[in-house]
């Protein structure tokens, strides 16, 4: 198997993702299962591709899997030359206009893959999906109503402030009333959440975020409103096997000596499922179909995509609950 790294790691994103890769592997050569790792540092042309020169020269085409985390750059032409070589390319993340070649599993769900799944939650509770946007992310209303086509989105002025009359009249009575935030505004969020509470007693109402918790939690709010608005939001991760990462953190920072990131638990993830499917009976796209799994931070649920390859959708809808952090909701 190979690893492709970019010729500059940006920030320390690609060596916390590489070191928990190692770590994946470690554990599997525990288990004595016999593994050959190379690392190639790609390199990139003028026109700002990678060059699939560097990959022959390393004779990258008689591994069994490649593996590059990337931020959606310079995967089109490895996925090309795996493809002609008949190797499964796992990649983190891949241009979002480029075609994928039938043997690239992009092993990351995207911002809109997560999105979809609130979505068609949404869509599955029968809800009355109410918008509330700020100047700024009103673009991603297209897509919104390309995915639901009844969602109702209020006005708000020019200053980022939500009347209370404004959202009430898009409330239904006796219906579960999805209230989705369509912005990190600090203040509309504190004036759409504190509009909410006022009459969550008159209507049913259910908060809900496209992007996980992390897109607010960063901003310092409170959880306590948005536990009381019994908030949904996508996850990649159950979060429901503490226990477990914690050891893993523990155990990664003997070894390494820095403290185990959601990229080191990517990284990990990522390559001790691929490797695990990789040693098995059947192809690795066999397995892609049929097989879902799950591991220490991330689900992997491999679907066949229209431009070609295969990319993970797996994931969960939590809550904020009033009795604990999280439950999962779907």
């Amino acid at each position: 198997m190979s690893f492709i790294q970019n010729p500059i790691p940006e920030a320390t994103k690609e060596i916390e993702f590489y070191a928990g890769a190692n770590f994946a592997i470690d554990s599997l050569q525990k288990m004595g299962v016999m593994i050959e790792l190379k690392n190639v540092q790609v390199e990139i042309s003028k026109d700002g591709k990678a060059e699939i020169s560097s990959l022959k020269k390393n004779n990258i085409d008689q591994s069994k899997a490649v593996f590059y985390q990337s931020e959606g750059i310079n995967t089109e032409k490895i996925s090309e030359f795996t493809s002609k070589n008949g190797i499964p390319f796992v990649v983190t993340n891949y241009e979002e206009s480029a075609q994928k070649s039938a043997t690239t599993f992009v092993s990351i769900p995207s911002k809109n893959d997560l999105a979809l799944m609130v979505l068609k939650y949404i869509s599955d509770k029968n809800g009355n999906l109410v918008v509330v946007s700020d100047a700024v992310s009103a673009l991603n209303e297209d897509f919104i109503l390309e995915n639901y086509p009844k969602a109702r989105f209020v006005k708000i002025s020019g200053k980022d402030v939500l009347e209370d009359e404004t959202l009430t009249k898009e409330l239904i009575l006796n219906r579960k009333n999805f209230v989705l935030l369509n912005t990190d505004k600090i203040g509309l969020i504190l004036n759409t959440t504190t509009v909410l509470l006022k009459h969550s007693k008159e209507y049913t109402i259910q908060l809900a975020l496209l992007e996980p918790k992390e897109s607010i939690q960063k901003e310092g709010f409170s959880e306590m409103r948005f536990k009381a608005l019994n908030t949904i939001y996508p996850s990649y991760s159950s979060r429901n096997n503490l226990n477990e990462i914690n050891k893993f953190k523990t155990e990664f920072k003997k070894k390494f000596n820095f403290e185990a990131t959601d990229e080191v638990l990517k990284g990990f993830d990522v390559t001790f499922d691929a490797l695990v499917r990789l040693f098995q009976d059947k192809s690795f796209e066999a397995l892609a179909k049929d097989e879902i799994s799950e591991q220490l931070n991330h689900k992997f649920h491999y679907l066949k995509d229209l431009s070609g390859g295969y990319s993970n959708k797996g994931g969960y809808i939590l809550q904020f609950d009033s009795d604990s952090n999280t439950k999962i909701a779907n």
